[in-house]
């Protein structure tokens, strides 16, 4: 797609989805903090990359963890289908809003590898980490290696094609609470209001137009800007390729992904 192209496709994005909704609407949960971006004691923890998309393990959060607790942990627990109850460290939790905080805290501070992707009776199970201590109603978001591989599989050397392993799928539903934050990240609204707007830096026109064009617009009203972009992206080639879109690796993945923090 050429300039010309993205900037009419901002255009219609805007048109198509400007109906405005807070975000009690979308979370339609109690209000919550993510994790302090200060916190020294995550650096290459599990939720060191994550901060963002994880409940921070304050007591501010109370009525959250409350929430957490009584429709989801509740819920699990007395599940008929065993598979579905919680599993290590979280079946311990006993009722209480603060041991879940706790869990999800200790949780947060495991090495990548203490956290199983898999059934383990001594390890945290990484769908419970999500599932407990995410705002996120369907637990981790899904990748385009998950949802969406085969849009991408004729597109050579797209990031669609070679990063769908972290790419996050702009086709699943379930993900629409991550494309939230992202938007609110990008233009500096919503729980990000008063922050300096990610997309306002880093982003230079040659090398990033999509993200460039996508800032310069201004179209933080509509709710599903910036996943539209993305999906423009992940057909944006590696190489830079003259006179097409371009997006450099750093800002698909900050904007597109669970990698960039």
């Amino acid at each position: 797609m050429d300039p010309v192209k993205v900037s009419a496709a901002l255009g219609t994005v805007l048109v198509a989805g400007a109906t405005t909704y807070g975000v009690s609407t979308l979370w339609n949960t109690p209000s919550w903090t993510h994790i302090s971006l200060d916190d020294g004691t995550l650096s290459s923890k599990y939720a060191d990359n994550y901060r963002h998309y994880f409940v921070g393990a304050t007591d501010e959060n109370k009525n959250w963890w409350s929430w957490s607790l009584k429709n989801r942990w509740s819920k699990d627990k007395n599940d008929s289908d065993e598979s579905k109850r919680p599993g290590f460290g979280f079946k311990d939790v006993l009722d209480d809003w603060k041991k879940l905080k706790e869990k999800c805290d200790e949780a947060y501070k495991k090495q990548i590898s203490e956290i199983s992707k898999t059934t383990s009776e001594t390890q945290y199970l990484e769908r419970d980490v999500w599932r407990y201590c995410s705002p996120g109603f369907a637990g981790k978001p899904t990748t385009v290696q998950e949802k969406d591989s085969t849009t991408y599989q004729a597109q050579d050397d797209s990031y669609g094609k070679t990063q769908g392993t972290k790419l996050i799928s702009v086709t699943d539903e379930n993900n629409d609470w991550f494309w939230q934050i992202q938007q609110d990240r990008f233009f500096g609204i919503g729980r990000y209001q008063g922050i300096t707007a990610e997309g306002s830096s880093g982003i230079n026109k040659d090398t990033d137009s999509l993200f460039h064009a996508l800032y310069e617009s201004g179209n933080s009203h509509s709710r599903s800007i910036v996943k539209e972009i993305c999906k423009e992206a992940y057909f944006v080639k590696t190489t830079k390729e003259e006179n097409k879109p371009t997006a450099t690796q750093a800002n698909v993945f900050k904007f597109c992904s669970l990698e960039g923090k």
